[in-house]
């Protein structure tokens, strides 16, 4: 079951990442705006939802194999999970500045303290 959940929701996560490109694409006009103020909220929560999914299936799968009794209950951050791209992406989500010049790590480490509200 936790595979179709990880199938679905990689898929809608790559669906709301194509909405907010085409938000993008659109610019800066009133439908422009509503698009992307939306698909920002939503992709916050997707990638959560993402995140989850694929750290759950990767620790039961592990824990198969190793015998272990199951899933961590701590979860590693969302960040983790992201390629550059993405990191960038949310990170533009975010009005990060100076994200251009940021590797992969340094932009992880920005989204965190963005999404946690520190400077």
């Amino acid at each position: 079951m936790l595979e179709a959940v990880m199938l679905a929701e990689a898929k809608d996560r790559a669906n709301w990442m194509l909405l907010a490109d085409l938000a993008a694409e659109i610019g800066d006009t009133d439908l422009g705006t509503k698009f992307a103020a939306v698909t920002d909220e939503v992709l916050v929560e997707e990638e959560e939802h993402y995140t989850w999914a694929d750290e759950t299936r990767a620790a039961l799968l592990k824990s198969a194999l190793t015998g272990t009794a199951g899933p961590p209950s701590g979860r590693a951050s969302s960040s983790d999970a992201m390629t550059r791209d993405e990191l960038y992406r949310k990170a533009q989500q975010l009005d990060i500045p100076g994200r251009s010049a940021m590797s992969r790590d340094e932009l992880a480490a920005a989204v965190e303290a963005g999404r946690n509200g520190a400077s």
